[in-house]
């Protein structure tokens, strides 16, 4: 989105400085905690509209998360950026004073395994090596392979990634010709779902993969939706439901 913005993260002008983004940040938080909000079961998350984790972004968001933990308020966020990750958890356990799986924490990494077209990301090599270092602290981690490019490139992505990947968000590229074959997408979506499910994990397939299959959808255990909460365990391995969640 460098056209409509810039490549540059920059506050909105609304703001005079970071003390005043963080105060209002804050002071937004509180009100929707405090006024019976979703926002303190489905949490925030960080970002679409750019890197949370850019030397530029890093501190601000780590304040944010922080308070937000404070809080019992869950926090995601969303990177293409090894260092500021890694950078980031060193700093969200220095300041917290512990983080485990009870710590509603959740980091993701996008992974399309095309380098090329990310400019000033952290290869997906070194992405996927932060992945595993951020899983073993007891983090839970999720990868968004959007937009789906090369089925066999993504699949090798989830074979490096099994066993210290919670959650895959997979979806197509947005408007234009796609790149993928129909009949071959309609194969890889159950093929990477037993997959997944086998190593513990769920995958969310979204709707830009199920229209281009029809509106056809591959029901497993592994495959869940738009709402599925990530901070909750399912022992059954079961999709989510009002009788079936478990919190940690």
């Amino acid at each position: 989105m460098s056209k409509v913005w810039s490549t540059t993260p920059r506050l909105k002008k609304c703001f005079k400085d970071k003390d005043e983004a963080i105060a209002t940040f804050k002071k937004e938080l509180d009100y929707y905690d405090r006024n019976g909000s979703s926002i303190s079961t489905k949490g925030i998350f960080f970002s679409f509209t750019t890197d949370p984790l850019l030397d530029e972004t890093g501190g601000l968001t780590v304040e944010s998360a922080v308070y937000a933990l404070r809080k019992r308020v869950p926090v995601q966020i969303l990177t293409k950026r090894a260092d500021g990750a890694l950078r980031f958890v060193e700093c969200l356990s220095r300041m917290l004073g512990r983080i485990d799986r009870s710590t509603h924490i959740a980091i993701g990494f996008t992974l399309t395994g095309s380098d090329e077209l990310e400019k000033n990301a952290s290869p997906t090599e070194a992405r996927i090596d932060a992945m595993r270092q951020i899983h073993s602290l007891g983090i839970r981690t999720f990868a968004s392979i959007e937009p789906l490019l090369d089925l066999q490139v993504a699949d090798d992505i989830i074979n490096c990634t099994l066993g210290f990947c919670d959650l895959y968000k997979v979806g197509l590229l947005s408007g234009g010709k796609q790149p993928i074959d129909v009949l071959q997408l309609s194969e890889f979506v159950p093929y990477i779902t037993q997959k997944v499910g086998v190593s513990g994990a769920k995958v969310y397939w979204k709707k830009s993969i199920k229209d281009m299959l029809g509106g056809a959808e591959y029901h497993h255990p592994a495959s869940v939706g738009a709402d599925y909460d990530i901070f909750f365990y399912d022992p059954y391995g079961i999709s989510q439901g009002p009788f079936n969640r478990f919190k940690l």
